[in-house]
């Protein structure tokens, strides 16, 4: 098996970056509300990028979820509905006219209500924990609070390809990675052994 780059996960070129209308931001050192353009220059989304896999799926959550986004410098984007790509490690939003967007701006953190249960999660970017291994960084995970410390869960998917023995044409699924990890001694280490599914 090996990691399919080019057509399918190519980003857009620039010509097609497209401004969107204002959203809602609050400064969240002090809640005051201030109008921003939240997410100019986003990226069109390839809608057609996985729809040759054939099992496996690249979201956190299929379905969109409502959730305020975290970016940098403590602004954040309230009631946004959006989805996670975990293969590309990019959040999607629907802009006002419904249309699917990528966010370019570095998020920091989504905290959503689960779309099925209606429980509150939060995602955080690998970029704010304390670790320098490359892939950490550029990853996501689901923080998981428990009775003595707070465990995150890194969610790594992937997409493979795969040569049937009869010639045909290769076959391409999305495999799913979650580690757990903690922090000790101010630095992101495994807590327990990878659990691999599709």
């Amino acid at each position: 098996m090996k990691l399919i780059f080019a057509s399918l996960l190519a980003i857009t070129p620039a010509a097609l970056l497209a401004q969107v209308s204002n959203a809602e931001f609050s400064n969240s050192n002090n809640g005051r509300m201030i109008n921003l353009n939240a997410f100019s220059n986003s990226i069109p989304r390839i809608t057609d990028r996985y729809s040759k896999v054939e099992s496996g799926s690249a979201f956190y959550k299929d379905a969109y979820a409502k959730a305020d986004i975290e970016l940098p410098n403590n602004k954040l984007v309230k009631d946004q509905m959006i989805k996670l790509d975990l293969v590309t490690n990019e959040v999607i939003y629907l802009n006002e006219k419904q249309q699917e967007m990528i966010v370019v701006m570095p998020v920091r953190k989504i905290n959503l209500t689960d779309p099925e249960t209606g429980k509150p999660e939060t995602l955080l970017h690998g970029s704010i924990l304390p670790t320098e291994d490359r892939i950490l960084m550029e990853s996501w995970f689901l923080e998981v609070p428990t009775g003595n410390a707070t465990l995150y869960r890194h969610l790594y998917k992937r997409l493979e390809e795969t040569k049937p023995f009869d010639g045909t044409a290769p076959l391409l699924n999305i495999t799913t990675r979650e580690t757990m990890y903690t922090i000790e001694d101010g630095k992101l280490i495994q807590y327990k052994k990878s659990k691999n599914k599709k």
